[in-house]
């Protein structure tokens, strides 16, 4: 956002849903022992290393999105249904 002329004074925080991504991002020295990660990780990696971005961990049983893309089981679509105000 600062290329954009607006003030940054805190890492945006991205919610994952994989742990092992999180902390491959957050201990460089795991890093040095893992031979197949996938670009995207090692993208994060930076951006958390520079600060730009912070990760926290999102249960993949609270991501809202799914009553769009997903069949849920009742107790769940009921839940998101609440969350949208529906």
């Amino acid at each position: 956002m600062g290329g954009l002329g607006f003030l940054v004074e805190a890492s945006t925080i991205l919610h994952y849903d994989n742990q092992s991504v999180i902390q491959v991002a957050d201990n460089p020295i795991a890093h040095s022992k893992l031979k197949h990660v996938k670009i995207h990780v090692h993208y994060l990696r930076k951006l958390v290393q520079e600060k730009i971005y912070a990760l926290g961990y999102w249960r993949i049983d609270d991501q809202l999105i799914d009553i769009y893309t997903k069949p849920l089981l009742e107790a769940n679509f009921v839940k998101f249904l609440s969350l949208l105000g529906i």
